[in-house]
């Protein structure tokens, strides 16, 4: 029997959450949940997930720091994150993706079939 893979997804909006995790849970994950950068560093300490969506746009700490001290923590750093932003700012977010190390990005709203495509295609499952 296959172990089910372990999604982490961290957004401020408890609504975004329900919806990730429903369409994740659906598609056979295992989902934790995290409201914001803090709750994502306690999380991962706690139970390793196998890939984490990161909102940018948190209270306590944001996607961006949360990333940067996965990413340059030795025992964390292999997990994907993914961005998640909703941001339509002249940003551009593949380069900020790049700039913090992360390993892909979304931009919400989502296509559910995207995110499911983007998660299989960075978790090896």
């Amino acid at each position: 029997m296959e172990v089910k893979k372990t999604i982490l997804v961290a957004d401020d909006e408890p609504s975004i959450i329900k919806v990730v995790s429903y369409r994740l849970k659906k598609a056979g994950y295992d989902v934790m949940s995290a409201s914001n950068g803090q709750e994502v560093m306690d999380s991962i300490s706690a139970k390793r997930p196998d890939l984490i969506l990161l909102d940018l746009s948190m209270p306590i700490m944001d996607g961006y720091e949360a990333c940067r001290r996965i990413k340059s923590d030795k025992s964390l750093m292999s997990i994907p994150v993914v961005f998640f932003t909703a941001s339509t700012t002249a940003v551009d977010i593949e380069d900020v993706a790049r700039k913090f190390n992360a390993d892909g990005y979304m931009r919400k709203p989502f296509e559910p079939e995207e995110l499911l495509k983007k998660i299989k295609e960075l978790s090896g499952h």
